[in-house]
């Protein structure tokens, strides 16, 4: 990953948007950052659901439609059609132009918690800087603690990495 110029530790709040700028690196909610991880809400009473609809490989494909800042956008869930796992997701703006996907692999059961995460995942995000993020999970604990509940909660401070809140990031011309 590149750096900032100035560096910073960047942090948001749901009931603030996002900066133009930061919309360049994170096209999509940050919320959904969660969801590429396996943990997907579809949510009724926010968007359209469809589907499934089968594939010629097994697999599903169910289709979430949500409000985007320029209109609908469409959330492509890839689900394996034995185990109903989120194998791949995909979002797309109103001109349905490719803003994120995600593939999801090397799932584990965690039977103590009846629910299945996936170890390594994939982000492309085609129109950054970025482009891709990839994810190893080697250990994951559900609901499980695993150091001072305030602590777990607390912005980190680091010499010469002042806060900024992503609805203030203003990118450097190139």
């Amino acid at each position: 990953a590149r750096r900032t110029d100035p560096p910073a530790v960047f942090y948001g709040h749901h009931d603030r948007p996002l900066s133009a700028d930061a919309q360049q690196v994170l096209p999509i909610p940050p919320q959904w950052l969660i969801e590429a991880l396996g943990l997907i809400n579809l949510d009724p009473q926010h968007g359209q659901i469809s589907g499934p609809y089968p594939h010629s490989d097994g697999r599903l494909e169910i289709r979430y439609v949500v409000a985007g800042p320029d209109g609908p956008w469409t959330k492509q869930l890839i689900v394996d059609g034995k185990y109903g796992w989120v194998v791949q997701q995909h979002v797309f703006d109103a001109s349905m132009r490719n803003l994120a996907s995600v593939w999801a692999s090397q799932h584990r059961h965690d039977p103590s918690h009846g629910v299945t995460l996936p170890r390594q995942v994939v982000i492309r995000l085609p129109s950054t800087q970025i482009n891709t993020i990839t994810l190893r999970m080697d250990s994951i604990s559900v609901n499980q603690l695993q150091a001072d509940p305030v602590q777990l909660w607390t912005m980190p401070e680091y010499d010469g990495y002042p806060p900024t809140h992503l609805s203030e990031v203003q990118l450097l011309p190139q």
